[in-house]
């Protein structure tokens, strides 16, 4: 959906299924895949190529996350945007609806995450220390696109 659909959307009193991700979101996504690639190439570099996919997969699990958490928290942390009942606005009813569905996902994406790793560990087709070093992108990611997303330009006061 295109930002002028999603404000006419807006102007119109409909709500979007779900909020689009802030810039700040997008830069830790951004941040997060390229700390993941660059763990993949130090992992090939100093452990070899076995090491480097499993590095790889860590880093393609944690950018997977965040995406999925962001979308689940936006959903179920955005506000009604109507108090009054408007045509076509959400009801009290729906909003829970909602709002159980994506807390039914946030917990499916909890399962599916350790579950997945558990079964790519059990089966050997990752090993533990790189999946773990790839996956530590997600914290690195997220500090680096925090700060950088955050300058702006000099502020006159």
């Amino acid at each position: 959906m295109s930002n002028e659909t999603q404000r006419q959307g807006e102007a119109d009193g409909a709500s979007t299924a779900t909020p689009a991700m802030d810039a700040r979101m997008k830069t830790a996504i951004v941040a997060v895949l390229v700390f993941g690639a660059i763990c993949t190439v130090f992992a090939g570099l100093g452990w070899g190529f076995r090491p480097a996919i499993s590095a790889g997969i860590g880093g393609l699990l944690a950018s997977s996350n965040l995406y999925a958490l962001a979308r689940i928290l936006g959903a179920l942390l955005a506000p009604m945007e109507h108090a009054d009942p408007v045509e076509g606005a959400p009801t009290a009813a729906s909003r829970r609806a909602s709002v159980a569905g994506w807390a039914f996902l946030a917990v499916a994406k909890m399962t599916v995450l350790f579950g997945g790793i558990w079964l790519l560990m059990l089966r050997g087709y990752v090993e533990a220390l790189p999946l773990l070093v790839g996956y530590g992108s997600l914290p690195l990611g997220i500090a680096v696109g925090a700060v950088v997303s955050d300058r702006t330009g000099p502020s006159r006061s």
